[in-house]
C-alpha cells in the first residue's frame, strides 16, 4: 500500500491532487486506523495508464511547474509562459491542468 505522498511523487502531482482524485472516485483508497489514506499499487498503475504518464515519461521523474521554476531560477509564470510558447514542453498536463516536465529536460536547460 502506498501513502498519498508516494503516489503524488510517482504521478508528478501534489498530494492535494491525489486526495482530490480519491474524493472524486478516480483512485480508490482505504484509510488506516489513524485516518491516513493508502492506495493499492494496481490502482495507481491503472490511473497511470489512464492518464498516459508511464508511456510519456518512460518512468522518468516528473516535476511541477513550481519545481521547474525553482531549478531554473525563474518565476512560475515564466515557466508557464515558456510552456505555452513551446520553449518548455510538458510531457503531461494533468486532469486539473497542471503541467509536468521531465526533470532531465529541465536539467539539460540548466547545463546550457
Amino acid at each position: 500500500m502506498l501513502k498519498t505522498g508516494e503516489v503524488a511523487k510517482r504521478l508528478g502531482v501534489s498530494a492535494v491532487t491525489v486526495r482530490d482524485w480519491g474524493d472524486r472516485g478516480l483512485i480508490p483508497f482505504s484509510n488506516t486506523p489513524t485516518g491516513q489514506r493508502r492506495y493499492k499499487e494496481e490502482d495507481v498503475n491503472k490511473l497511470e495508464e489512464s492518464i498516459g504518464i508511464s508511456e510519456l515519461t518512460g518512468n522518468e521523474e516528473l516535476i511541477s511547474s513550481e519545481e521547474a521554476a525553482r531549478i531554473l531560477e525563474v518565476s512560475v509564470s515564466t515557466v508557464i509562459k515558456w510552456s505555452k510558447n513551446g520553449i518548455l514542453i510538458p510531457v503531461v498536463i494533468t486532469p486539473t491542468n497542471h503541467r509536468r516536465f521531465k526533470k532531465s529536460d529541465i536539467d539539460k536547460i540548466c547545463q546550457k
